[in-house]
């Protein structure tokens, strides 16, 4: 078959139905190609614009629901630290009423001037009504958590 020369019926053949053999190239072709590989690219283009699209839309409702924890995050740690304030005030509020109360009963008002012992008085009442002010609350709001 190597040394067989085609026959001319064979060429004509070849000549009219890929002309790309014979004459180089096929110019309708090659714009068919670019065409499709334009829409190719476009469709690429398109489906990609759509994944980053979905990725960045999932990386921002990830981001709102991190956002969202740091706030109640930051909320929690905001009511911890009023509570424990809180606790320390109280808790020095009492350690003053505690201290005045020694003071006063204690027999070293003779040792204390008219103005310290006002002002020692004035601590005494005023922690006082605090404390009952606090356990009227704990007793008439909330009586079963004791």
């Amino acid at each position: 078959m190597q040394g067989r020369r085609p026959s001319v019926t064979m060429m004509f053949w070849v000549v009219l139905t890929r002309p790309w053999v014979a004459f180089g190239p096929d110019p309708v072709a090659q714009v068919r190609r670019a065409t499709y590989d334009e829409a190719g690219r476009e469709a690429y283009d398109q489906a990609r614009q759509a994944a980053y699209d979905q990725a960045r839309a999932a990386y921002d409702q990830a981001r709102a629901a991190y956002a969202h924890a740091r706030a109640y995050d930051h909320a929690l740690t905001y009511a911890h630290l009023q509570t424990y304030v809180s606790l320390a005030v109280k808790a020095s509020g009492l350690l003053a009423l505690l201290l005045s109360t020694v003071i006063l009963l204690g027999g070293y008002v003779q040792s204390l001037e008219k103005k310290d012992f006002f002002c020692i008085m004035a601590i005494t009442v005023i922690q006082a009504a605090g404390s009952v002010i606090n356990l009227l609350h704990l007793f008439l709001f909330c009586p079963f958590s004791l």
